[in-house]
């Protein structure tokens, strides 16, 4: 198996973004060739009331991204090999609907609706038949370095234990995400 990480690419930022301290955070998504040829893909995705990840068939572009994005791909296949599933086995996904709301301004007036999302994919744990993992999951760093649930960055953490540490939302969780 292969293994991308696609960034978003900004100015004056040529070095890679997605190395946090004890997982990666990427402004974007991540593409596995697997063992069969086929190409997924995975994004952050926030549409309306909706915040997920986003799991696809093929490359990021053209199908997520257009040709001309200004991205920037990292080739990260020697860190899976090193850190996480070398092939995957299995998955687990973790489905959530967010409940928000309602919006209060500073003067104490509702200024919007409370409501619920539709069903939404928080989470995905590939796993290798020797028991290596990958946590698949929307958040990135804090100030301080540590994992934060934001719904607009994809995190990968190698180990379950991990990412129960860092609170990340997994199955036969209750709704951790503060």
């Amino acid at each position: 198996m292969r293994v991308r990480y696609v960034e978003i690419q900004y100015d004056g930022r040529p070095q890679p973004m997605w190395g946090a301290s004890n997982f990666d955070s990427l402004d974007y998504g991540l593409e596995l060739d697997l063992d069969d040829g086929r190409t997924r893909s995975i994004i952050w995705m926030q549409k309306g009331r909706n915040e997920a990840i986003l799991a696809a068939e093929g490359p990021l572009v053209p199908t997520q991204l257009l040709p001309d994005a200004a991205i920037a791909v990292w080739d990260v296949t020697d860190r899976w090999d090193e850190l996480g599933p070398r092939s995957i086995s299995s998955l687990s996904a973790v489905w959530s609907r967010h409940v928000f709301g309602p919006a209060i301004n500073s003067a104490g007036q509702q200024v919007a609706p409370g409501g619920q999302s539709d069903l939404c994919l928080l989470t995905v744990i590939l796993r290798a038949l020797d028991g290596r993992e990958a946590v698949i999951t929307l958040g990135g760093p804090d100030t301080d370095g540590t994992y934060r649930y934001l719904a607009d960055n994809v995190s990968v953490l190698f180990s379950v234990e991990v990412a129960r540490k860092a609170r990340v939302y997994l199955p036969g969780d209750s709704d951790l995400i503060t």
